[in-house]
């Protein structure tokens, strides 16, 4: 999958700085379909027969070891870079220096620390008091000052992360319903006119694709994996072991 996740890396770059004379996805399709081959990934390593780790711990731990390092060395690169040289994308080194000496500093530290939750970023804002309040998409919104902008997105692989080895047990039936309601409670917060750019990043409501790539290993592994993606037998075992 390197090949086709390089390609979606290179479509979102070409979706913010449009080097490419033609069309193509736009950004977050393309990440969208990260999120497909996510699913798809996290359930062949979690599989009952081909998957490679024992337990929900190990397997925690390896993506996390697999992600805060590297999500650590790009945010002290960007920080450096912002401090140091007043380079950012979308703000300057006073502004981002105010938010932080505010009120609200100590809880944007913590979000780009942690990783989970900066996809909020897109709908707050600094109150006059210097706390957070909910704002509509705009120049006001904290996402602007995010060292690492992107990060939104690995926010909700976090959370599928927690998820996976519980919905990897999980029937097929089961997932077809985990996506359905996924997907309807997008479309009808469409439908009512929320926030498009937070519905696009409330994990909730982009769940139906990581479980779509789980359902697509499960495809997959039927004819070409014997054994595979089946929580049956060999799945009750594991998650016996699992639960020990």
């Amino acid at each position: 999958m390197g090949p086709v996740r390089l390609l979606l890396a290179l479509l979102v770059l070409d979706s913010h700085h449009q080097v490419l004379p033609f069309a193509t996805l736009s950004g977050h399709e393309a990440v969208q379909v990260f999120f497909v081959i996510s699913g798809f990934y996290m359930a062949l390593v979690l599989d009952p027969v081909q998957g490679r780790y024992p337990g929900a711990g190990s397997f925690w731990l390896s993506r996390a070891l697999r992600l805060y390092p590297a999500y650590w060395l790009a945010l002290g690169l960007s920080l450096a870079a912002l401090l140091l040289l007043d380079v950012h994308a979308l703000t300057t080194r006073t502004t981002w220096l105010g938010a932080m000496n505010s009120g609200a500093g100590p809880a944007l530290a913590t979000l780009w620390t942690a990783i989970l939750g900066q996809e909020w970023l897109f709908g707050l804002g600094l109150a006059p008091g210097g706390g957070l309040v909910s704002t509509p998409l705009g120049e006001g919104n904290l996402w602007h000052l995010s060292p690492v902008i992107q990060a939104w997105s690995l926010s909700l692989e976090l959370y599928f992360y927690l998820l996976a080895p519980w919905l990897v047990r999980r029937s097929s039936r089961t997932l077809w319903w985990i996506a359905g309601a996924s997907l309807a409670l997008r479309l009808a917060g469409g439908a009512a006119g929320l926030n498009a750019v937070l519905l696009k990043r409330f994990f909730p409501l982009e769940l139906w694709l990581f479980v779509a790539g789980v359902l697509s290993w499960r495809l997959y592994a039927r004819r070409y994996a014997p054994g595979a993606g089946r929580p049956g037998r060999a799945g009750r075992a594991w998650s016996t072991a699992w639960s020990t």
